[in-house]
């Protein structure tokens, strides 16, 4: 069986190729071989698992070697024991600084620079980098054979055009020399983000030369590492900006082509090694984003460059990516579609249900809870999603990194690995703009919130699991509201059509720390009880909002359910729906 998968596999890539580059003409003729092939493909389909990304900022922990090797196979070890399947581990912090003794592009530390006279913590980083890579250290190959004994796949993954070095390309630590050699020939200029010039220190990849120096860093990674190696992964995501502005359309079938090639190496290695060579790409959230960026994804899948998408925020996390029509054409192709989860949101008091005053009057930040995270995770499951990618996943309040990871992680990797219905709390929300992702065209997706209302406004809210569908009785089902100013409750709001009564209302300035505040932070909440659950539709859910001008930052709806077994086995009562909220005084509406 094994051998007619490599078969069928082989084929299916030569295929995938051939008709790429011969053309239409061939491939009408060709049309039954192919889709007998793509569906062959599609009966074998891998099983990825729950996909985790390592950034590489752990690659070098300690300036001995020998402590370094220990700690990063410790760190690939701890994901392994969450229950990830595929780890896939970033080559480079950043672009063109890489984590082993390159000599394509330019190992870690390969140069002084004023951040490392001037900050301790980069002095400490590169210390430990240009030690470790001096000594013979190279961070994938530790990574990739500690993933591979740990039984997970291992695709190195290379940032495309990664960001970090643009505001000070002559002196940041990340800034490589082939940038320093040609960065002012092939750099982007005019950049199709205009909110920020600095994106135009990036390389242009209209520029062959850019191309070339790119697919030999990954060529170079690819040989380096092929014993250890399943495949191999694209990131366009970091960051989406390729061509000057107006030239990204003109650029697409250069990024097509590159692609071919790459896809052209694995299917060489596949060869070699007899086993599948996947290729992975983290793209922006959706094809018209990735359209923008001169990224054909729509060719890319349809001509089976690729085995796995990842559409993903930049930076944050979010409920409401629309890549339904990704997810259709992946499964037309056999290409399967991850989103991506981060552990970052936008600025907010995060709801916490089981918490005394739902946890809003608490202080503010941006750690992704997880309840959010598992209400994501719903949402892109109920649109097809063939499974979830975790991106920048550290560890801690505050990326500390502890190991073993939080018992939360556990919970959240365990349930999407099982791909089980999550039975505690979970929080829907409307993802909110950040980092100008509101300005169009955009380079992610335009954001409902935060919205100044002119009118009655309805918004869209996804549910993934209706509350129903748990064995277990609801506890809690709310809809929050948050404004941007100290007001009182708004005057109507509806969900899907049924007004619903305001039960609280929380002044969130009151806790805040005195300092300057976030413009998309609410100031005020209003928590309304949503006392029939079949109110609710699994999947699009409208909101509409009647509060004259009110600046409205934060919709969510918050689920929880009574899940203890022992309720079952002793037939133990349980208190009706949203009983805590009657601990709280009833709130008049506005007149």
């Amino acid at each position: 069986m094994d051998k007619l998968k490599q078969r069928l596999f082989t084929s299916s890539r030569k295929i995938s190729c051939w008709h790429a580059s011969i053309g239409v003409c061939l491939l009408l003729v060709m049309g039954d071989v192919v889709f007998a092939q793509t569906k062959a493909i599609r009966k074998l389909k891998p099983d990825f698992g729950v996909v985790f990304n390592e950034d590489g900022d752990f690659a070098f922990l300690s300036p001995d070697p020998l402590v370094a090797e220990k700690l990063l196979g410790l760190n690939v070890a701890s994901h392994a024991a969450l229950g990830v399947k595929t780890y896939t581990f970033s080559i480079g912090a950043g672009s063109d600084v890489l984590y082993y003794d390159t000599k394509v592009a330019s190992p870690y530390g390969w140069r002084q620079t004023k951040y490392e006279l001037q900050d301790s913590g980069w002095a400490a980083r590169l210390r430990s980098a240009r030690t470790c890579i001096e000594s013979g250290l190279d961070a994938v190959t530790i990574a990739g054979k500690e993933a591979k004994a740990q039984g997970m796949l291992f695709l190195p993954s290379m940032r495309m055009n990664d960001s970090h070095f643009m505001a000070d390309p002559y002196n940041y630590p990340l800034t490589g020399k082939f940038w320093m050699d040609n960065g002012e020939k092939y750099k982007i200029g005019i950049p199709p983000i205009l909110f920020d010039k600095n994106y135009g220190n990036l390389f242009d990849y209209s520029h062959k030369e850019v191309r070339d120096f790119r697919y030999a860093v990954f060529n170079e990674a690819v040989e380096m590492h092929k014993d250890i190696i399943d495949g191999f992964e694209l990131d366009f995501n970091r960051v989406q900006v390729f061509f000057p502005k107006g030239k990204a359309a003109a650029g697409m079938p250069q990024l097509t082509a590159f692609l071919r090639s790459v896809r052209k190496r694995l299917n060489e290695l596949s060869k070699e090694k007899g086993k599948p060579m996947y290729l992975f790409v983290r793209i922006p959230p959706s094809i018209e984003s990735c359209v923008n960026a001169g990224l054909d994804i729509q060719t890319w899948i349809k001509e089976g460059l690729v085995d796995l998408v990842s559409p993903s925020q930049l930076m944050t996390l979010a409920h409401d990516m629309p890549i339904q029509n990704m997810i259709k054409l992946g499964r037309q192709h056999g290409v399967q579609v991850y989103p991506s989860l981060f552990p970052r949101t936008s600025f907010r008091k995060a709801m916490v249900l089981s918490a005394e005053n739902l946890g809003l009057e608490d202080e503010y930040g941006r750690k992704a809870t997880l309840p959010e995270l598992m209400g994501a995770a719903s949402n892109y499951a109920a649109m097809g999603a063939d499974g979830i990618y975790l991106f920048n996943f550290k560890g801690g309040e505050k990326d500390e990194g502890f190991r073993p990871h939080p018992d939360w992680m556990y919970a959240l990797v365990g349930t999407l690995k099982t791909r089980m219905s999550y039975t505690g709390e979970k929080v829907y929300a409307v993802t909110k703009t950040y980092y100008n992702d509101n300005q169009l065209p955009s380079y992610a997706y335009a954001k409902q919130l935060p919205l100044r209302m002119q009118q009655k406004t309805t918004f869209q809210i996804l549910v993934g699991d209706h509350p129903s569908e748990s064995v277990f009785q609801i506890k809690t089902c709310v809809l929050r509201i948050g404004l941007g100013e100290k007001r009182n409750v708004p005057l109507v709001v509806k969900l899907n059509g049924i007004e619903l009564m305001p039960v609280h209302s929380f002044d969130e300035l009151s806790s805040t720390t005195n300092k300057k505040l976030p413009p998309d932070l609410a100031m005020n909440t209003v928590v309304y009880a949503i006392n029939d659950p079949m109110i609710l539709k699994k999947g699009v859910n409208e909101v509409e909002v009647d509060a004259g001008n009110a600046l409205v930052t934060d919709i969510e709806i918050g689920v929880s359910h009574f899940h203890q077994l022992d309720l079952f086995m002793l037939g133990k009562k349980v208190p009706p729906i949203n009983q805590f909220l009657k601990n709280y005084n009833h709130i008049q509406k506005e007149k």
